[in-house]
């Protein structure tokens, strides 16, 4: 079973959100008949730049580079989708505020933590927590010296929607200044991590 994502560039990005590809990717399964997506974990191997196709439990390994692999449970089985690039353009593209989702975020460096009390209609959860944890990057880590990606997300207490109440993030990690771990949660329920990496100025993107 496949799907080719429709999904657009956000605001002047030239590359595929991870939020859009982790919302897009759990509509998709719950429209398959998935009551329960469990355990799951959305990690991303490259920047996508092209429009990609989505196979749910491929029979065989392809030849082709993955540009990000899911994992989850439902029901009791294991289950693995893998994403593609295809040789598609991305045609869409639409603005996306982010100043606005952070706004009234109350940042505490102490604790480590960024919370905002309200969410504005039309954003989900996975679009707070990334964004959060970017402004908490910039204000915890000034000298980082690069862009800092969403590359992964582990969310084994995820049982259905999410809904957008309250979301904060904890940054608990700092792995040598390349790559960080922050739990996210909801009104105060813990959901899992989200990792966040370094790219360096000097580097390509793979």
């Amino acid at each position: 079973m496949h799907k080719d994502l429709d999904l657009s560039f956000k605001g002047n990005r030239n590359y595929l959100h991870g939020t859009d590809i982790f919302d897009t990717l759990l509509a998709w399964l719950y429209e398959q008949g998935f009551e329960t997506v469990e355990g799951l974990d959305l990690s991303f191997h490259q920047i996508a730049t092209s429009a990609l196709r989505a196979e749910l439990d491929p029979p065989e390994a392809s030849e082709h580079r993955d540009a990000a692999v899911l994992s989850f449970k439902s029901q009791g089985l294991r289950h693995r989708i893998h994403l593609r690039e295809t040789a598609a353009p991305v045609l869409g593209r639409r603005p996306y505020p982010e100043d606005r989702l952070v706004a009234g975020a109350n940042i505490d460096l102490s604790a480590q933590t960024i919370i905002v009390e309200n969410c504005l209609p039309g954003y989900s959860a996975i679009e707070y927590w990334v964004a959060l944890t970017k402004a908490l990057h910039l204000r915890a880590l000034p000298d980082a010296a690069g862009k800092w990606l969403f590359v992964r997300a582990r969310l084994p207490e995820l049982g259905g929607p999410l809904e957008c109440i309250r979301p904060a993030v904890q940054l608990v990690s700092n792995y040598q200044g390349k790559l960080t771990r922050s739990e996210v949660s909801l009104d105060g329920r813990k959901f899992g991590d989200i990792y966040f990496s370094l790219l360096q100025e000097a580097d390509e993107r793979r």
